[in-house]
């Protein structure tokens, strides 16, 4: 009995610093779509030539590695984004803009959310002021400080659960 215990102490003991590892590895998954990974859950990560999309944010003590893992990914890709893929009409104005890799990196701009255990959302707010959202038309008068922080978008059920009142106890 002893020695069983003694084995599970020491399994226990060797996984705790793989399980509690604060990096976070980005795998590329196909064209401009990558995956963070070790945020506590996995982040998908849509970099183009308008901003950076996100899928959940992880935990929010990742807050920081996950902006910074954002950062070099856009970064390590060169081109802020942007890639040799055309699909219109090239002018001058265009062609420079693609082919300047000192141009500014694109904020993030939208997050979704799957659903609302924190490691998916842990760090909405943190990132969602890191970022900066496109508004246009109608839209830009309606809203005060529509374009001052990333769009949060989720199923109205993730908001309706992220907005209610904690149960009683709790």
């Amino acid at each position: 009995m002893e020695l069983r215990l003694a084995a599970a102490i020491t399994a226990f003991a060797l996984l705790a610093p793989a399980q509690t590892s604060n990096d976070i590895h980005i795998l590329h998954v196909r064209g401009p779509i990558y995956m963070l990974v070790g945020a506590g859950g996995n982040i998908t990560v849509s970099v183009g030539p308008d901003g950076v999309l996100m899928v959940d944010t992880g935990l929010a003590n990742m807050g920081d590695k996950v902006l910074a893992a954002v950062r070099q990914l856009q970064q390590e890709l060169g081109t802020n984004g942007l890639t040799d893929q055309h699909w219109g009409a090239e002018t001058r104005s265009s062609a420079r803009v693609i082919l300047d890799t000192n141009a500014p990196m694109k904020p993030i701009r939208y997050i979704i959310n799957t659903h609302v255990h924190a490691d998916h959302i842990g760090n909405n707010e943190k990132i969602a002021k890191s970022g900066k959202t496109l508004t246009g038309g109608n839209v830009a008068g309606q809203l005060a400080g529509a374009g001052d922080a990333a769009a949060i978008i989720a199923h109205q059920a993730v908001l309706d659960r992220m907005s209610a009142k904690p149960a009683a106890g709790q």
